[in-house]
């Protein structure tokens, strides 16, 4: 073996270990930050059989406090803005 090929295996191993140490650091590190979707409101649904029904449906909808979902997505924007 000449000089060359010494060098460049030492530098394949180094390469190759860097690289394991990486993957496994990004494989087993536990997750920074877990998001746990937790239910929020009423989620039941019901076939709309009558206008009624759909009545009830619209006036659920009408009452829906959007300043909840607006403070969820908030929350969602600044976890991910931290990767």
């Amino acid at each position: 073996m000449n000089k060359n090929q010494k060098g460049f295996s030492l530098i394949f191993i180094i390469v190759f270990i860097a690289v394991v140490v990486v993957a496994g650091y990004f494989l087993l590190a536990p997750k920074k930050g877990k998001y746990t979707a937790t239910p929020s409101g009423n989620r039941s649904s019901s076939t709309i059989q009558s206008s009624s029904d759909l009545d009830t449906a619209a006036n659920d909808l009408d009452n829906t406090d959007t300043s909840q979902v607006d403070t969820e997505l908030n929350q969602l924007s600044s976890d991910t803005s931290a990767f």
